[in-house]
């Protein structure tokens, strides 16, 4: 059963006992109040009839108080019975003549009679009939004259008083049903649309949706618990990215492991009819130089050119083979404690006169203290030649290449970013892959950033590479831990 059903069947008979119970008491305290009045209204009623009988001269003329009688149920028909009683407990008025001198024997006549007129009695007879005794006093004194009594039909005030209740009923009626739908809503709104959210966002949340958030709720509860929730989302957020990142690192370092296994072997393989193509090659050249003038002109001049290419391109392959033994070897070379600024420096150094032949720059902005890191500087060295050499190869004439050094965090920052061609997103995700390259012409073998991370994994570091896009440039961000300060600033 779902919430907001489970809620509709806890609110609807709450609130119906709680209504009932509060209309019953309104109704129990509405008709306390009806009794009340009609039972003072008779009484006043019976009063002042007995202030009229205290002008007459004598109580036990039966047939005067007889008239006197009949004229007042003839004024009002709602007077069921007036009985006068005198001051010997005879009763000398009443409708029914076959009364007239009997003894009174009703408890409330003869409680009004003994009692000296101090007290009034006035009973409900009934469900519609009230019945009020009061004392008839002598004129200006307060001796006791006799008792009248009055029985008194409240049958028409009933049905008004029925009415007043009938209303109460429908407005208690109306006020529970205005109740029910006031609540439901309100827990709707404050309960279950709030915990509706939290089970969408849970259910996001577990399909792998970790930026799923919940908004700001209403009540504190409500807000702990979404701040619990969100904290939580925000945890495996970070954790999902953490996984997925040692991931990557571990297919990647899987994928750089398998191509230089399988590079070294055919390194190896290739080194040597490439060493015996290189000595034959140079060999014959010597001896084409050394002996010439015994060979006729146009096939010395043939030979010499198809000699040196071939000498030149099994040079071009040995350097082929180099790069990758790079990728496959675990370089054991020393580290020792080292200022990168010089090697960045001497890196510009070397690239420089390649970039003025090609009209381009290399700009420098060095720290402003000693970038102090544990590593080797022929390695670091080869890391930022390779990466300027491909910064100046993505550059046109005219491109500027920006070399930064910083340090924040506890690491070395060397920022190497220019203005070229960048890259698509595709490419930008494999550009650390060994053997892919964005060069034409067969200007690139896919190795040099390779090597570049192969070099930064040695020296417990971390490369990325952001494009802006298409013809917006690259950025090659490397960072290197700092190495420890001692005293006088040295490492």
């Amino acid at each position: 059963m779902k919430l907001r059903h489970r809620i509709s069947w806890f609110v609807i008979p709450t609130v119906v006992v709680l209504t009932g119970t509060a209309g019953w008491f309104i109704l129990a305290s509405i008709e306390a109040y009806h009794d009340e009045q009609q039972r003072d209204s008779v009484l006043g009623l019976a009063r002042t009839i007995s202030l009229s009988l205290r002008r007459e001269p004598d109580l036990s003329d039966a047939r005067r108080l007889h008239s006197f009688i009949e004229q007042l149920r003839d004024s009002d028909p709602r007077i069921l019975e007036a009985t006068i009683v005198d001051d010997r407990g005879e009763i000398t008025g009443d409708l029914e003549a076959a009364r007239v001198f009997a003894p009174a024997t009703d408890e409330d006549l003869l409680a009004v009679l003994h009692g000296g007129g101090a007290v009034s009695r006035a009973t409900r007879r009934g469900s519609s009939v009230f019945e009020a005794t009061v004392p008839i006093f002598f004129p200006g004194s307060e001796s006791l004259l006799g008792v009248f009594r009055l029985r008194y039909d409240t049958s028409s005030t009933q049905a008004i008083h029925q009415t007043a209740r009938l209303r109460m009923l429908l407005a208690v009626a109306a006020i529970a049903v205005l109740l029910v739908i006031g609540l439901r809503a309100a827990l709707d709104r404050s309960v279950v649309r709030p915990l509706t959210a939290f089970v969408g966002h849970a259910g996001a949340v577990a399909s792998g949706d970790f930026k799923a958030r919940v908004p700001a709720q209403s009540t504190i509860e409500l807000e702990d618990l979404r701040k619990s929730f969100n904290v939580m989302a925000e945890s495996l957020e970070t954790s999902l990215a953490a996984v997925e990142e040692r991931t990557g690192q571990l297919l990647h370092a899987e994928r750089l492991s398998a191509a230089g296994t399988l590079a070294s072997g055919v390194a190896h393989e290739i080194n040597n009819p490439l060493a015996t193509i290189l000595t034959c090659s140079e060999g014959l050249l010597r001896s084409l130089a050394a002996e010439r003038p015994a060979v006729p002109g146009a096939a010395g001049e043939k030979l010499a050119p198809y000699l040196s290419m071939i000498r030149d391109e099994a040079k071009r392959c040995r350097a082929i083979t180099a790069q990758l033994l790079d990728v496959s070897r675990k370089r054991a070379a020393p580290a020792s404690p080292l200022d990168l600024n010089a090697v960045v420096s001497e890196a510009i150094s070397l690239a420089r006169p390649r970039a003025e032949a090609e009209t381009k720059i290399v700009e420098s902005a060095p720290a402003t203290g000693p970038l102090l890191v544990v590593g080797n500087a022929d390695a670091l060295k080869q890391l930022l030649i390779n990466l300027i050499s491909n910064a100046l190869d993505a550059s046109g004439p005219g491109g500027v290449v920006r070399v930064r050094a910083s340090e924040a965090g506890g690491l070395v920052r060397l920022e190497i970013e220019d203005h070229g061609r960048g890259l698509t997103a595709e490419e930008e995700a494999r550009a650390l892959e060994p053997f892919f390259t964005t060069k034409t012409g067969g200007r690139g073998t896919g190795l040099g950033l390779a090597i570049c991370d192969v070099i930064v994994h040695e020296h417990r570091g971390r490369m990325q590479l952001r494009s802006r896009g298409p013809g917006i440039g690259t950025r090659v961000t490397v960072s290197l831990p700092q190495a420890p300060k001692v005293a006088g600033g040295a490492a």
